[in-house]
């Protein structure tokens, strides 16, 4: 009898043994699982930087595209996107906050780089005498600078948003 109670009471140990080890198994599982989900998240994301030609960088999370009297946003092949990255290549920043303080109208373009940071295009020809497009950078709802390029930038992020067979 004493054999039995001893073997009934090993099995029983080893059992709860057993069933917590899986349990501590199925936890680190779902840990993992859960952790690659946030990393895919968080890559999604992540900051990314935009390298200016001129070796200044803007740093974005996603490009949006805002157009027409309403400013809504477009819906954007990721070839679209990365034409519109590289025509924004160009831009350089002018030290100024000089701002463009014109109204939007339905040709004004908006950029968004996040939630919080993005470039209005309103102009339609130089504004200044020095030949120059200038573009209204925001961050944080506050003007940061102003962008200047010697190309007529809205028109060109325009064509490719419109073109989308491009």
């Amino acid at each position: 009898m004493k054999k039995k109670l001893s073997i009934i009471l090993v099995l029983v140990l080893a059992l709860g043994i057993f069933t917590a080890c899986e349990k501590e198994e199925k936890l680190a599982l779902g840990e993992n699982q859960d952790q690659e989900v946030g990393q895919s998240i968080e890559e999604e994301n992540q900051e990314k930087i935009l390298p200016l030609t001129s070796g200044q960088e803007i740093p974005y999370e996603k490009i949006t595209v805002l157009m027409g009297g309403n400013l809504e946003p477009v819906d954007l092949s990721e070839d679209q996107v990365e034409k519109i990255l590289e025509s924004l290549l160009g831009l350089e920043f002018s030290n100024s906050k000089e701002v463009l303080d014109t109204a939007n109208d339905s040709d004004t373009i908006i950029i968004k780089f996040s939630d919080k940071a993005y470039v209005e295009m309103k102009e339609a020809k130089p504004y200044f005498e020095d030949n120059l497009y200038h573009y209204n950078y925001f961050k944080d709802g506050d003007l940061v600078d102003v962008l200047v390029s010697k190309d007529h930038l809205r028109e060109d992020i325009r064509n490719i948003v419109e073109n989308k067979d491009q």
